[in-house]
């Protein structure tokens, strides 16, 4: 039955089934909107509601899944109204996959370089704001990492690389 529907009757249903959180039934007919009119409004709209519905429905595989369709919206669309959200939500999408400080920190960098390009590029957006208290926070998590470095270098007798991971 999704197949016989047009753009504008999947995007209904899709956000229907979006605002009762039933995230994995509206992707599909979100899906099928933007399949069938890829560059029309609704299509735009779709494409970014079904990116919407990854990130809501959260989990690390979903925030990969979140973050791969906020880059193609923004690579298909860069100039519309919608790109800073889209830039936002790439950059939050991210940011919940920032592990411990001990870890691997590029999801981390990542983010933080998402949240310096909405900065640069949508510096009067209103996600700006936000996006600088995001970007505290990340920064935080990568000075807890230095200091951890650091700490274990001081504790293993490496004065000169501990003082530098302080620094």
């Amino acid at each position: 039955p999704i197949m016989r529907m047009s753009a504008q009757e999947a995007l209904t249903e899709g956000k229907k089934l979006l605002e009762q959180e039933k995230y994995s039934k509206a992707r599909k007919y979100l899906t099928h909107a933007f399949e069938v009119e890829p560059n029309s409004r609704s299509g735009r709209e779709a494409l970014l509601l079904v990116a919407d519905t990854y990130f809501l429905q959260g989990g690390r595989l979903n925030y990969i899944e979140a973050e791969s369709k906020y880059r193609d919206f923004l690579n298909r669309f860069p100039t519309t109204d919608q790109a800073a959200y889209a830039q936002f939500q790439y950059a939050n999408s991210l940011a919940k996959r920032i592990g411990r400080p001990d870890r691997d920190l590029s999801s981390t960098l990542k983010a933080y370089e998402a949240y310096e390009e909405l900065m640069r590029l949508y510096p009067t957006s209103e996600y700006a704001e936000q996006a600088q208290e995001q970007m505290a926070i990340v920064e935080e998590n990568l000075a807890e990492h230095e200091f951890i470095v650091g700490r274990f270098y001081f504790r293993y007798g490496n004065f000169l690389g501990a003082m530098e991971r302080f620094e």
